[in-house]
């Protein structure tokens, strides 16, 4: 049987699935002794980071190819008990990308035991990511072990009896890939790095510069109607309004997400004394597509308080908890009975 990853929520598996392919031996090395899911999401956020080609921008354009590939290596390329993206075209097409073109023929294979006829799948790339495929040699897919999955042969000249040998091997020790191709693929994945030196000190950071520059808080306008109730107190309608391109975002898989605390708080003008109090949290997740078409638009707080008719000072505060970011208002609200 067929060794077939099931994709599992837990971080810790992360590692298994399709971004093994993008991941180069040193940094599945630092990946493996880790030791809590805190550090292994960090050591997730510094990885899509640093392939980052805009940095600046909220896309992520190697994550987005990358997830791409995935799917498309799924729909395509899936094989008797294998996932699309387990089958060697599908890690092939992970890392190199579509070929150029492709071409099916019928051909001989040879080994140290016979010389027989398959249909052979040729993969063409016309400019290789790496120099040590040389320009229009193709890669070469045959189901050399009859079991219904398409391998990726050695280069010419081939290994036959390196083949033959895992003939006898399990089934489960089949190279998907011939191992002389992984030096290629190697040197792929530590091209994508565009920032190697990048660190989570650096993302934290940035995180808070880029939005303290630009604004120096967390900007927002607020209103507030009122409704009498039966018992002579007041209910203190209140709408706090924030812009979305105001708030900053961090990243966690696939999803932008914002955690803000907002607390309300009514003191009596005379004596200083708390009358009532709001608290509450919101929770922002959007995908960046959610995120973009949210960039004009509003978001809006709604909370009420109950009090007593009278002279209040109202102080509102909303804070950013992962950045710390926060903006405090504090006005005179007269509260009556006249609902407005």
């Amino acid at each position: 049987m067929y060794p077939q990853y099931q994709k599992k929520k837990k971080i810790k598996d992360w590692i298994d699935g399709p971004v093994r392919y993008i991941t180069t031996a040193e940094e599945k090395k630092q990946y493996n002794k880790l030791k809590t899911e805190e550090e292994k999401e960090k050591f997730i956020k510094l990885f899509w980071a640093r392939r980052d080609p805009s940095p600046d921008t909220y896309k992520n354009e190697f994550r987005d190819k990358f997830e791409q590939r995935v799917h498309f290596a799924d729909d395509n390329f899936r094989e008797v008990k294998l996932n699309g993206w387990e089958a060697a075209r599908g890690h092939v097409y992970i890392v190199m990308g579509p070929p150029s073109w492709i071409n099916k023929k019928m051909g001989e294979i040879s080994s140290t035991i016979q010389i027989r006829r398959e249909m052979l799948i040729f993969w063409y790339y016309e400019r290789p990511l790496s120099s040590y495929l040389m320009g229009m040699q193709p890669l070469i897919f045959a189901e050399y072990f009859k079991d219904g999955r398409q391998i990726l042969l050695p280069p010419m000249p081939r290994d036959a009896f390196r083949i033959d040998y895992q003939r006898m091997r399990r089934p489960t020790y089949y190279e998907q890939v011939a191992g002389e191709y992984l030096n290629a693929f190697e040197k792929v994945n530590k091209d994508n790095i565009q920032n190697p030196d990048l660190t989570l000190e650096d993302l934290e950071g940035k995180e808070i510069v880029e939005k303290s520059a630009r604004s120096g808080e967390l900007p927002f306008q607020w209103k507030a109607d009122f409704v009498p109730l039966s018992d002579g107190k007041i209910k203190v309608n209140l709408i706090i309004v924030l812009q979305y391109k105001e708030i900053s975002y961090y990243q966690k898989e696939i999803k932008y997400k914002a955690d803000l605390d907002f607390l309300v708080e009514l003191y009596q003008i005379e004596g200083g004394e708390l009358e009532a109090e709001l608290k509450d949290e919101v929770n922002i997740e959007l995908t960046e597509e959610e995120l973009m078409a949210k960039a004009k638009e509003n978001l809006e707080y709604k909370g009420s308080l109950l009090v007593l008719p009278g002279d209040y000072t109202i102080k509102i505060t909303i804070k950013d908890k992962k950045t710390h970011i926060s903006n405090t208002v504090t006005e005179k609200l007269i509260v009556d009975s006249i609902t407005e």
